[in-house]
């Protein structure tokens, strides 16, 4: 079997955190893991990608149309990323607004964040994801990492339980940030269950 999750944003959002930690969740529940990152402009705000995949693999790099879920810490690099990736798959999008680099250096105004949804949700399933909603504390603000995490393992589309994303937070971050990452981890899980329960929403 074969399972590919796709992560984008931009540098600086933990985008490559969030790729380890569900590398090491999904060690910890008995998959071989394969993780490739692809950094850009990572320290100017530039794109970045991390590819995480589950499975007896070969290559880092998974194939064209075979990723399963995409979890977008930022709403344009997801939108960015919606043709190179099949329809009918998952995206769990963070909500908070970055403006890429290669929007500022052209001048460009940022698209309408409704727009980007409409349009990624016409041909996948959708789940959105609001900073605002589970963070308060600014010096918080980049654990919503740990949210969305919470919100995978909450959709039950991989077979990667709690348990196993505690230890990952538990060995990954600072002893002083553990109890604030599986904090908000609990609330991204939590949410993912009251979410799709409400808008009907079964994942494959």
């Amino acid at each position: 079997m074969e399972f590919n999750v796709k992560i984008v944003g931009v540098g600086g959002q933990g985008v490559i955190t969030l790729g380890r930690m569900l590398s090491e969740a999904g060690i910890y529940a008995g998959h071989n893991v394969v993780m490739s990152e692809i950094h850009g402009l990572a320290q100017r705000g530039g794109s970045v990608s991390v590819n995480v995949r589950f499975g007896e693999l070969i290559s880092p790099i998974p194939e064209a149309g075979s990723i399963d879920v995409v979890l977008g810490l930022e709403p344009l690099e997801a939108l960015r990323n919606l043709g190179h990736v099949r329809d009918g798959i998952l995206y769990i999008i963070g909500l908070e607004k970055m403006v890429p680099v290669t929007l500022s250096v052209k001048g460009m105004e940022y698209p309408d964040t409704g727009k980007i949804l409409s349009e990624i949700s016409s041909r996948n399933t959708l789940i959105p994801v609001d900073p605002d909603s589970f963070i308060t504390m600014t010096s918080d603000r980049k654990m919503i990492n740990s949210v969305v995490a919470g919100v995978f393992c909450g959709s039950d589309i991989f077979d990667i339980q709690k348990e196993d994303f505690q230890l990952a937070i538990k060995t990954m971050f600072p002893e002083k940030t553990v109890a604030r990452n599986i904090e908000y981890f609990e609330k991204g899980f939590d949410f993912a269950r009251e979410y799709m329960k409400k808008y009907n929403i079964v994942v494959d």
